[in-house]
């Protein structure tokens, strides 16, 4: 292909990139080329991972940063149960409400959801993840937490964070759980990851427990001081395979409601 191709080709990049879509006839009027041409462009541009072409045209391809960036690989693991606590979850968020997300694998699932069926409410979130679920969504109002970027868990946290969240407040927030016991309540192993975990659920109304059932019994390196000072409403949202034994202790000692979501 030579220079003049190349530049048509970028000419339509930059196009469907602002557009979202584009026809076949309107490539050919802009590029002063045939249809058979532009239509070659598109199957180059499809191949490239940029557009999906379609019978008049082509499709801006949404990227995925989460998978992009690994993260989808995480979100395998356990999928079914994951995606079952996060539609759990989803039926305890209310019209005009003011909620948090937080890292993690299974927040992520929830916000796909939110995403989808498009309630408004406001979200804040330190997950870039989630950001790249919600912002296109009209009916969420998305507010970026900023601060330190952490590759790791694909999110925020830092001194600028902190000092943001002091001054919000949350109807419900749904944080993620790196381990959870009857022995040390709520641990996580990411010291900046705690951090922001105490000073969201000292500001939220609710406090909603986001966990898998390999999480429930384990104990990881730092223990949650505001969950167990703090004594707002507390749910535990897991899935039917977690221990019960553990789950009973959980809840008598940590005044915490249980609830289940079945994988069918």
């Amino acid at each position: 292909m030579g220079i003049e191709g190349i530049k048509k080709k970028e000419i339509i990049r930059e196009l469907i990139q602002q557009k979202g879509k584009l026809a076949v006839s309107e490539i050919t009027n802009i590029l002063k080329v045939s249809e058979v041409t532009a239509r070659k462009y598109l199957k180059e541009l499809e191949k490239e991972n940029v557009l999906s072409t379609t019978y008049g045209g082509a499709l801006l391809k949404k990227r995925d940063f989460a998978k992009d960036c690994g993260f989808g690989e995480n979100t395998s693991k356990n999928r079914l149960e994951k995606r079952a606590i996060a539609a759990k979850a989803f039926s305890l968020i209310k019209e005009g409400q003011t909620i948090f997300l937080d890292i993690g694998t299974t927040v992520f699932e929830l916000s796909r959801l939110i995403r989808k069926i498009g309630l408004g409410i406001v979200v804040v979130t330190n997950s870039m993840p989630a950001i790249s679920e919600l912002i296109n969504n009209e009916n969420v109002e998305t507010f970026v937490l900023g601060g330190m970027y952490g590759n790791e868990l694909m999110g925020f946290s830092g001194s600028y964070a902190r000092i943001r969240l002091e001054r919000m407040y949350f109807d419900q927030s749904f944080l993620r759980v790196e381990g959870i016991s009857s022995k040390l309540g709520l641990t996580e192993k990411d010291h900046y990851a705690s951090e922001i975990q105490d000073i969201v659920i000292k500001n939220s109304g609710i406090v909603n427990l986001l966990a898998s059932s390999s999480k429930i019994g384990k104990n990881s390196l730092i223990q949650s001081e505001s969950f167990q000072k703090i004594k707002n409403i507390k749910r535990l949202i897991t899935d039917s395979k977690a221990d019960k034994n553990e789950l009973e202790q959980i809840r008598k000692k940590w005044e915490l409601e249980i609830i289940r979501a079945v994988t069918s």
